[in-house]
C-alpha cells in the first residue's frame, strides 16, 4: 500500500505544480488602468475604445475610468467587456479619492 500512496500522492503533486503553473499564468494578466477627461462621444473616446476592446484578454486586463460627464460611450466598453469607471469629478480635481482607490484597486 505504501508504493501505491506514493504514486498517488506523485500524481497530486504534479497536478498541484500544474494548478500553480496556471495560477501563475492568470495572475500574470497586467492590468491596464486608462483615465480619461470623458466618454462622452469623440474622436480620443474612439480610439480608446478601439484599443481596449482588441487587446488580448488572456494578457490584459483593461478597465477605463473617466472624470466627467455623462459617459455616452460607457455602453460600447461595456457590451465589449471592458469595465468603466464614472470617477464624477465634475470640478477640478475636487475628489481625488475616487482616482486613488480605483488605482489602489489594481
Amino acid at each position: 500500500m505504501g508504493a501505491s500512496a506514493t504514486a498517488a500522492d506523485g500524481k497530486r503533486a504534479a497536478s498541484s505544480g500544474h494548478d500553480l503553473q496556471r495560477a501563475a499564468t492568470r495572475s500574470a494578466v497586467i492590468r491596464v488602468l486608462h483615465i480619461v477627461t470623458t466618454l462622452d462621444i469623440g474622436g480620443a473616446e474612439a480610439q480608446i475604445r478601439d484599443v481596449v476592446t482588441r487587446l488580448d484578454r488572456d494578457r490584459f486586463l483593461p478597465v477605463v475610468a473617466w472624470l466627467k460627464g455623462e459617459g455616452e460611450m460607457a455602453e460600447q466598453f461595456e457590451a465589449k467587456g471592458v469595465r468603466t469607471v464614472n470617477l464624477r469629478m465634475e470640478q477640478r480635481m475636487a475628489r481625488i479619492g475616487p482616482v486613488i482607490g480605483l488605482m489602489r484597486s489594481f
